[in-house]
């Protein structure tokens, strides 16, 4: 609430107005249930964002069940793709097929692999696709088959580079589980997951101060 008030104090007084109800009520009853400083710095944002005759547009109500269905990694996430201006999260999963037939591929890894544990210090690094799973859930992520970002063409070889050994465990776990015999190979598969226009206008609504998010 201090914060909350700071940031109120910076309103130009000419622009200040007063923060709906339907706003203000049950983000502050949300923010009284949890001890996450990342998520309550999102609601208290949002409530900034809606004190002033700038930027009340983008403080829809609607986010406040956003930010109560996001963990304290999932609040780090999107705090990252925002500062970074990331619209979109390389992804490399694995595929196995026949080399002798032409016969589609039949068998991809339900687990996807990106750089998010490493670049955004998640507590629970290992719950990596289950945020890219309640993100995309929540509208804020969608994924892209078949596509490619090229701006991280980067991110996709370094992470394949460093996949070799879990590509070839994939590939022997789906020899023995689906007895394929020894003609089969695994080979990776590039995607992205990228930032909705829901998404785009959620980041801005719960990121920064007023001052900030108007040079942006």
């Amino acid at each position: 609430m201090r914060k909350l008030e700071e940031n109120l104090s910076n309103i130009d007084e000419n622009k200040r107005i007063e923060i709906p109800l339907e706003l203000s009520v049950p983000a502050i009853e949300k923010m009284s249930y949890t001890s996450n400083s990342q998520i309550n710095e999102m609601y208290v944002n949002l409530l900034t964002k809606g004190a002033s005759s700038e930027t009340i547009y983008l403080a829809h109500p609607g986010f406040i069940l956003t930010i109560s269905s996001l963990s304290f990694d999932e609040a780090l996430l999107l705090k990252h793709l925002y500062e970074q201006e990331r619209k979109t999260i390389p992804l490399v999963q694995f595929k196995v097929h026949s080399i002798i037939s032409n016969e589609t591929d039949i068998l991809t890894s339900q687990r996807g692999y990106s750089y998010l544990p490493h670049i955004c210090g998640f507590h629970f690094p290992e719950n990596d696709n289950l945020y890219i799973y309640n993100l995309t859930g929540l509208g804020i992520l969608e994924k892209v088959e078949d596509s490619i970002d090229t701006e991280y063409e980067h991110e996709y070889r370094k992470l394949e580079q460093e996949l070799m050994e879990e590509k070839e465990a994939f590939l022997k776990e789906m020899i023995k589980t689906h007895s394929l015999g020894q003609f089969y190979t695994a080979h990776y598969v590039r995607s992205f997951y990228r930032v909705t226009d829901y998404g785009v206008q959620f980041l801005k609504a719960c990121n920064d101060s007023v001052e900030k998010q108007l040079t942006r």
